[in-house]
């Protein structure tokens, strides 16, 4: 009997250990930088893509920033439409939770309370949210560094990636 007690309880550690790590540790909405190679020359592609499912919305745009700063530009009436959309699906969704990741480079002079501009993008563009009367609980924001072909002059072209999920 002993043996078979031993195994269930390190059954019920192993399988708490899991389902702790996927639905506690990755909603925690604690910040992280994830570094991601890049390759020198890589094309940049601006457009934002929102997938959950079903739903689906792309746009060609995305949000704009200058170098060293994180208040993105203004945003077309068009795009401004789109993100609209995208707060009344997470309105309709509240389970539902988008992960917002702004993107930086290493040598951007960070001027913000934030451990890098990424991280400081990410939150201007979840304040955006908010104005659209998104749940700040749907909202994650974490830090990528950006493609160096992304900047267009002085502008970053392509300012946040985003991912859904629970």
């Amino acid at each position: 009997m002993r043996p078979l007690y031993i195994a269930l309880i390190i059954i019920w550690f192993v399988l708490g250990y899991f389902l702790c790590n996927k639905y506690i540790s990755n909603n925690s909405g604690e910040s992280q930088i994830e570094a991601t190679p890049l390759l020198k020359g890589e094309p940049c592609k601006p457009a934002l893509l929102f997938k959950d499912g079903d739903f689906k919305k792309v746009s060609l745009e995305n949000f704009k920033f200058s170098r060293n700063s994180f208040d993105h530009y203004l945003l077309s009436p068009e795009f401004e439409e789109l993100l609209l959309s995208i707060g009344k699906y997470l309105d309709e969704n509240p389970k539902r939770k988008m992960k917002i990741k702004g993107l930086f480079l290493e040598d951007e002079t960070n001027q913000t309370e934030y451990e890098n501009l990424g991280l400081a993008r990410a939150y201007s563009v979840k304040t955006y949210f908010l104005t659209l009367g998104v749940n700040s609980s749907q909202l994650l924001a974490s830090a990528k560094l950006a493609n160096p072909n992304c900047f267009d002059g002085d502008v970053l072209q392509k300012g946040v990636v985003v991912a859904f999920g629970q």
